[in-house]
């Protein structure tokens, strides 16, 4: 069997970044090096990032040195922070998990792995604390708050007379240090580094002050305007080394993160725009920087590796890393894909903006965000147009920098949360089934843009029962296929269908080898003009590599290649000018030559289908239909 090799168009290795702040990305600066460090717990990975938003995998796993059975779903707080006093990166995690001492992790860099740092003298770790490194006085410093989840630390934490300070030195010795804080709250605190002051400063929860601690004295530094919340950030800002606090708010409603700056006359609001997503944050002495990592500035945008703090604004800076579903069956080649809300907030009201799709187009190689399309149940583009239909059946057109509305949705249209829908090349869109918004049965309802209006269509039979499945315009059989899917169990759809408009027929899906679904999902379903041949490909069972077939009739697909893939595929468009396919993803892009492969099945003609299925009905006279045109019929699926 044949196998394709995609030819690289573009490529760059981007760190991943995060779904949202609360994944943790963790942020260093590098002072020796002069770079970005990256540790992406989620992965156990460790990057090296460059200004430019690029990245090199320094290790995975072991090389992280965490413990055996590392609770990483049971932590109090994580950090990560160049040690000036070890000259290395440290990463730090406190942790509730029983079986980890006194809660509080240390791991230094060796050159090649991160070992633990021995630490004596220790305390029971409590969910009110935080901590922050001093880099001037190199010590770390603990923030010991007064509440804990356990009652028996709580205690404890009470007989200290409010909260207290205790500082690690390079001797791994802990030691407490000051007099308490008496009138700080209980509840959880924040800490950065204020460099331009010098001061290891906490943020409290509870009543919103703000404390600098020199390793001496307290230093009040006034209150933050709004409710601190989590998760967060702290880094120190370019110009001055102010502290620099970025956080989401405390609400149910409003998910934009805040940015504050700590000035002279305490805190500042800075511009952060619409953003919902990001990771850690550092601080580049060398270029006056301050960076911070994985912004996504919400729904229609993509998120970059980095954003930059200018002192007034984060701007987004680095690599682009479009989250990509599905593309183009023809004409223009685009891309899209959305990003999932990094709230917790599942109504429908709420979730709805997320359906707006980032969508990109390959110019000359490279990929260039065009205007995002309004929320919607799916995109479809070919040489007809790129369209987007909303869920009670509304359609736009992209029109060069903006979406028109092209046609209201049908009066007699169920407003639903999914379906399947693809488009013809001339203009036409075909969309059938979905899930309603409300009802728990699966709608069966089949609708035909025309190019001006919707119309249902009255084809009688039964309608595909899947939702999400791949549909294409047949020129050579006039019918509109269905193929791949998943049915209401979850489970994917054993059947091809095709409609010509009059009728639907369905078929037990025959990908050859037993093989009677796409248990991986269906990537593209196109129709090739110059070969007359429509084509698929999806991952059957649990293919690592997905595979290209031609559709031969009555639910035979012929596997003619595998499309081999070291990362996967996410979404394929297809060049139907240049008839290659067109693979795109994190930084990369490539294309796969697949014009030779489809001429020579078309060649064949349906001579490759099984012996099983050679048997057909006597071919009916086709007659024109509303959808499309009658076409012979062979053995149906009950």
């Amino acid at each position: 069997m044949t196998t394709l090799t995609a030819r690289t168009l573009r490529t760059a290795t981007l760190p991943p970044v995060p779904a949202s702040p609360g994944h943790p990305h963790l942020l260093l600066w590098h002072p020796s090096e002069k770079q970005l460090w990256l540790l992406v717990l989620g992965r156990q990975q460790l990057w090296r990032v460059g200004a430019d938003g690029a990245g090199t995998l320094v290790g995975a796993n072991e090389v992280l040195g965490l413990p055996p059975k590392f609770p990483a779903s049971y932590l109090h707080t994580q950090a990560f922070y160049f040690d000036t006093a070890r000259e290395a990166p440290v990463w730090l995690f406190s942790t509730y998990a029983d079986g980890f001492g006194a809660g509080l992790l240390l791991g230094a860099w060796n050159g090649r792995t991160f070992e633990p740092v021995a630490q004596e003298n220790g305390i029971q770790v409590a969910s009110s604390d935080s901590f922050v490194f001093d880099p001037a006085r190199g010590v770390l410093v603990h923030f010991v708050g007064q509440r804990d989840m356990s009652l028996e630390i709580e205690a404890q934490r009470k007989t200290r007379g409010g909260l207290t300070v205790r500082e690690l030195g390079v001797d791994g010795v802990w030691r407490d240090v000051g007099s308490p804080l008496a009138e700080a709250g209980t509840y959880e605190t924040y800490a950065g580094w204020d460099g331009r002051r010098e001061l290891a400063v906490f943020i409290d929860n509870d009543t919103c002050a703000t404390h600098g601690w020199d390793g001496r004295a307290w230093h009040a530094l006034g209150e933050l305007p709004t409710l601190p919340w989590k998760p967060n950030t702290l880094a120190q800002a370019p110009r001055g080394g102010d502290l620099l606090y970025l956080h989401n708010q405390r609400s149910t409603r409003d998910h934009e993160a805040l940015l504050w700056e700590l000035g002279d006359d305490g805190w500042s609001r800075r511009e952060a725009g619409a953003l919902e997503a990001y990771g850690g944050a550092a601080y580049d002495g060398d270029r006056d920087t301050t960076f911070v990592y994985g912004p996504w500035f919400g729904p229609g945008t993509v998120a970059t590796t980095l954003a930059r703090y200018d002192g007034e604004r984060l701007v987004p800076a680095g690599q682009p890393v479009p989250a990509i579903a599905a593309a183009s069956t023809g004409g223009p080649v685009l891309f899209w894909g959305t990003q999932g809300s990094p709230h917790g907030d599942f109504s429908r009201a709420a979730q709805r903006p997320y359906k707006s799709a980032a969508v990109s187009a390959l110019v000359e190689g490279e990929l260039q965000l065009l205007a995002p399309s309004p929320p919607a149940l799916a995109l479809v583009a070919d040489a007809g147009g790129c369209f987007a239909v909303g869920f009670s059946g509304e359609l736009f057109r992209l029109a060069g920098e903006c979406w028109q509305r092209v046609a209201e949705g049908p009066a007699q249209f169920v407003e639903r949360d999914t379906t399947n829908v693809g488009s013809d090349g001339d203009g036409r869109i075909f969309l059938v089934g979905g899930e309603p918004v409300r009802g728990a049965k699966r709608l069966g309802d089949t609708w035909l843009f025309d190019g001006e209006r919707w119309a249902e269509v009255p084809a009688k039979g039964a309608a595909p029962a899947a939702t999400e499945a791949k549909v294409a315009f047949d020129r050579s059989r006039g019918a509109w296929i269905v193929v791949g899917g998943t049915l209401k169990n979850y489970v994917a759809s054993p059947k091809t269908y095709e409609c010509d408009g009059e009728e639907w027929a369905s078929f037990a899906a025959d990908f050859g080898d037993g093989v009677q679904s796409l248990l991986g999902g269906a990537l593209l379903l196109a129709f090739d003009s110059a070969s007359a041949t429509l084509f698929l490909v999806g991952y059957p069972d649990y293919a690592p590599e997905p595979w290209l077939y031609v559709y031969r009739g009555a639910g035979v697909w012929q596997r003619l290649a595998t499309l081999e893939s070291a990362d996967g595929i996410a979404a394929l468009a297809y060049d139907s000018m240049r008839r290659v396919l067109v693979t795109a993803g994190a930084g990369c892009l490539g294309e796969y030559e697949v014009a030779a492969l489809l001429d020579s099945a078309a060649a064949a003609g349906g001579s490759a289908a099984r012996e099983d299925r050679a048997t057909e009905e006597p071919a009916a006279t086709p007659t024109a239909g509303r959808a499309g045109r009658k076409v012979s019929r062979r053995r149906r699926s009950s």
